[in-house]
Parts: C-alpha cells; sequence; structure tokens
C-alpha cells in the first residue's frame, strides 16, 4: 500500500516549541479535476489541508517554506501584535492537526495563516489564504463566507500587484485577478485582466495561458447567451 503521510520535527520560532508535523508524500497526491478557476479536486488528501505548519503549543502558522524565518523580518511591534492575535485564537479555535483533517480543519488553519501574513503584510500570501478559504467555504456550502473570503483575496492581489511587483508571480495574480472578477460576474473587468494575461504571455511558458484561454472563452459564451436572454 502507497504510504500517504509522514512526519517531519521541527522548533517553533516563536515560542521554543518542538513537534512533529503531519506532511504528505508528493506522489500520494492525485488531482481528479480542475473547474475553470482552477479551483481543484483531489483523489485522497487534499494537499492544501498540510501545506501549512502550525505549532500545536502557541498556534504560530506559516507556509513551510516560511516558518523559521519570517519572524525576522517582522519589527517587534508586528510580532507582539501577532502574539496577542494567537493567544486570543488559541481560545476560540478548535481543529486537528493529525492525519485526518477535516474542512473546517482546514478553515481553522487557514485562519492562523491569515493572522500571520497580515502581521508580515505579505499582501500575495494573504491573497492565496483567502482565496484557498474561499474554496473551502465553497465546499462546505457557506456561500456568503465564500463571498467575503474571494472579495478578500481579490482586493490582496490587486494590491500586491500594484505595490510588489517584483516580488509577485505575475502571471498567477493576472489569472486570479480575471477569474475572481469573473466568478462575481464582474465580466469586462475580469475579461481585461486575463486579456492582459493572454497578451503578455503569448509564446511564454505559463502554466495559466491556458486556462486563461479557456476561461475567456467560457466568459464569452456566457456574456454573448445572456445578451441573448
Amino acid at each position: 500500500m502507497k504510504k500517504v503521510f509522514w512526519r517531519k520535527q521541527y522548533d517553533c520560532p516563536l515560542c521554543g516549541h518542538s513537534f512533529e508535523a503531519i506532511r504528505v508524500f508528493s506522489n500520494a497526491i492525485s488531482v481528479k479535476s480542475r473547474d475553470l478557476y482552477l479551483k481543484t479536486q483531489y483523489e485522497g488528501p487534499n494537499p492544501s489541508y498540510y501545506t501549512i505548519l502550525v505549532c500545536p503549543n502557541c498556534y504560530y502558522t506559516a507556509y513551510e517554506s516560511d516558518f523559521t524565518h519570517i519572524l525576522s523580518k517582522m519589527s517587534s511591534e508586528a510580532v507582539n501584535t501577532l502574539k496577542n492575535a494567537l493567544h486570543k485564537a488559541k481560545k476560540e479555535l478548535t481543529f486537528s492537526l493529525e492525519e485526518k483533517r477535516t474542512t473546517q480543519d482546514a478553515l481553522a488553519i487557514h485562519t492562523l495563516a491569515a493572522i500571520t501574513y497580515t502581521c508580515l503584510e505579505d499582501r500575495y500570501k494573504l491573497a492565496q489564504i483567502y482565496l484557498k478559504m474561499s474554496w473551502l467555504y465553497e465546499d462546505v456550502h457557506q456561500p456568503e463566507n465564500m463571498q467575503i473570503a474571494g472579495a478578500k483575496a481579490l482586493d490582496l492581489f490587486l494590491r500586491a500587484f500594484e505595490s510588489e511587483r517584483k516580488r509577485i508571480e505575475e502571471d498567477t495574480t493576472l489569472f486570479f485577478l480575471g477569474s475572481l472578477h469573473i466568478k462575481y460576474h464582474h465580466y469586462r473587468e475580469g475579461g481585461r485582466w486575463l486579456e492582459r494575461l493572454i497578451k503578455g504571455y503569448r509564446g511564454k511558458r505559463s502554466p495559466y495561458l491556458a486556462p486563461a484561454k479557456k476561461l475567456w472563452e467560457e466568459m464569452r459564451s456566457v456574456m454573448a447567451h445572456e445578451q441573448d436572454l
């Protein structure tokens, strides 16, 4: 039987606590389908439930690639704000960090991650967190929370595009600026962002180019149908 999970040791840079975190073997991740907005369904574990690390002692939470070093990028005031926010969250949130996790567990973990990246003022990664949260809320049929998280993601992608161009993945940002607008029926604005992606990356290698063209064609079909009604 293929192994799915393994454990890795970490030391929390915020409180010093040593803990083991559940990780997922990459060959255990199997994509079942992707929709027009690149929301992915998996056969087996959803990797987004496990990619973010959480210290079980103080609830400090970050992507694995950031976990050990991003506190050094924060001011002492921001670190204190983070500690206070996590202390409050620890009283309010309950979730599992074991192998079997629910969508609600994943939502709680992403909520904690949002606290960290808000204190870090990293708009790009915060946008990605809220995008994942919008998908998770969609999975548990909470349309109002899905809309709120999606709107936050859209705003943060735009702010990151305007102020952090050197640090972001531009094709990723352009795609989700377009797709989020379209998902929430802002077709013309969404189309402008997709058009910018398609023209800017024509002839270049981008995993977002083909999905952008497909979504563009679907959007034009929907707009034509609505005009005929």
